[in-house]
């Protein structure tokens, strides 16, 4: 019998199926809402709350935004590339012929790569309606004569630079090539072969170590206090240390904001340094183990954002030693909390994260980058364990979304959103608008889309007074669980509906359509008609 806590189910295959072939097919699985059920879990929600940039982050992502707008408009005016898109072998059969004759290019059908990469094909087509390119024969059919397409944007130049540069072979490296090869690394817009003009990376930067985060997770303590009162206990977890403090998010500088903002019966407890209330502990309060080995992330020139790799490896950027002060000081730290003499402590996620057990735990602020399921997970049972002390014990969850600001005072989450749909594909929690437990993150109906601040403001206050409601979220799970018809875990499959417009002209469908009319009318003429008048 093989029994591990969460299946690597977005994980790399490699990875998979090491997992299968340890502990062998899955069998049977235990959702979370069986052992809410059980009472082994304990009633909980996810909340989103949601923090705007400061002015000077503000600032840094209009210039960016204004930049890469420059640029597109700098490639759509440039006259070396329209004249080779307009002696593209789509258009002309003998460019293909002189290419190959002049290079060493292998053989190949423009319309395999067009058709294998529908995105490059759109954005190609937008090129060439901007500037004026007329489609002609096969291409000329397939977009039919009225259609409009829409104007070039971030997303369809990455898809048309994505094409020209590393997709079409028509495209050979030349010195129009690469002088746009050099603006886009020059301006930061590429790196690799992997293009940033939809999703900036240094927007995305900004955005996941924002500063508007700390007054974020401010207004959510202040909140919890207020509601739970002296039954508050917290845990507030993120990525790095950040010892220097300053105002990048870590778990000191987010410590000293806190305690800065008059927050009490607060902890800092990480794999180096500890800070705690006074008459708590036995020994110092502020506390730094200079043996341990502690590795710190590492400021790399030029590198604007943690790869993949060290996104979902976070959890071992801290190493902690087994010294017995470490234990002595989690295991002090633990009884206080259960006391009440610590309501609120700030770690993390790799000394905190995972395997370390504290029921108390009833609100928990996730300020982390991290979004793989396994990892997440882990950190979620940190406040949803059930508490033998205390068997009415409800827990809120709390992500942090930064809003990307848009033009004329607008903000959208969508820069940040793919993380978090990440990572709530594989919880199960309640729903927004009815007594039914579902996975994604839909469940919680945040608003999507371009927003004002005065609609952010007004979901943030919604969110704060929904999570007061403590004995609402437990009654809601008993109905979802204990009602009359059972509750049944069962995968729902959405196929997404999207509309064509009207003056799309599928014309050999229409051709078909009207000989098969034609057809209908010959074949009653002759076995119907004719008859009859004989």
């Amino acid at each position: 019998i093989c029994l591990t806590a969460t299946p690597p189910y977005d994980s790399d295959e490699n990875s998979w199926n090491n997992y299968i072939n340890l502990c062998g097919e899955i069998d049977c699985e235990i959702f979370i809402p069986e052992l809410v059920k059980e009472n082994s879990l304990c009633p909980h929600q996810d909340y989103i709350y949601m923090s705007l940039p400061v002015e000077n982050e503000r600032n840094q992502i209009a210039e960016i935004k204004k930049n890469t707008l420059e640029f597109i408009q700098w490639i759509m005016n440039n006259e070396g590339l329209r004249a080779r898109v307009e002696n593209h072998c789509i258009f002309h059969k003998e460019a293909k012929k002189d290419l190959l004759e002049s290079s060493n290019q292998q053989e190949f059908d423009p319309w395999e790569i067009f058709y294998g990469n529908p995105d490059y094909l759109t954005a190609f087509l937008m090129y060439c309606q901007k500037n004026k390119i007329e489609a002609v024969g096969k291409l000329k059919k397939l977009i039919g004569k009225k259609i409009i397409l829409p104007e070039m944007n971030p997303k369809w130049m990455e898809s048309f630079l994505q094409g020209i540069l590393f997709i079409d072979p028509y495209f050979v490296k030349d010195e129009c090539i690469e002088e746009i090869e050099n603006e886009l690394r020059k301006k930061h817009l590429l790196r690799g072969t992997r293009l940033y003009l939809d999703k900036s990376e240094k927007i995305n930067k900004l955005l996941t170590n924002s500063q508007g985060k700390f007054e974020a997770i401010a207004n959510i303590v202040k909140s919890e206090k207020d509601n739970l009162g002296n039954n508050l206990r917290m845990l507030i977890l993120t990525d790095y240390i950040k010892k220097d403090g300053g105002m990048e998010l870590g778990a000191v500088p987010i410590y000293d904001y806190l305690k800065k903002q008059g927050i009490e019966d607060i902890c800092l407890l990480t794999g180096s340094i500890a800070k705690l209330p006074d008459n708590t502990l036995t020994i110092n309060q502020d506390i730094e183990f200079e043996e341990e080995s502690l590795v710190e992330e590492e400021n790399l020139e030029g590198e604007e954002s943690l790869t993949e790799e060290e996104d979902n490896d976070l959890d071992e950027i801290e190493e902690i030693n087994n010294k017995p002060v470490n234990k002595d000081i989690l295991e002090q730290v633990r009884e206080q909390l259960r006391t009440g003499k610590i309501k609120i402590i700030v770690g993390t996620v790799a000394y905190l994260g995972e395997g370390w057990d504290a029921p108390e735990i009833n609100s928990l602020i996730l300020a982390t980058t991290i979004s793989s399921y396994v990892s997440s997970n882990q950190m979620r049972g940190r406040a949803i364990r059930q508490s033998h002390d205390d068997e009415n014990k409800t827990s809120a969850i709390w992500h942090l979304l930064t809003m990307d600001n848009t033009d004329w005072n607008q903000y959208t989450g969508e820069p940040q959103l793919p993380d978090l749909r990440r990572r709530f594909q594989g919880f199960m929690g309640l729903t927004y608008y009815g007594d039914v437990v579902e996975n994604g993150i839909e469940r919680l109906q945040i608003p999507l889309g371009k927003i004002s601040e005065t609609h952010i403001n007004k979901y943030n206050n919604n969110v704060l007074i929904e999570a007061g409601n403590r004995n609402d979220i437990k009654k809601r799970w008993d109905a979802a669980l204990f009602n009359k018809d059972g509750a049944n875990v069962k995968e729902r499959v959405f196929v997404q509906r999207k509309a064509v417009s009207k003056n799309f002209h599928y014309y050999n469908s229409l051709l078909a359509f009207l000989a098969g009319i034609l057809m209908l009318v010959t074949i009653i003429i002759d076995y119907v008609v004719l008859p009859l008048i004989n």
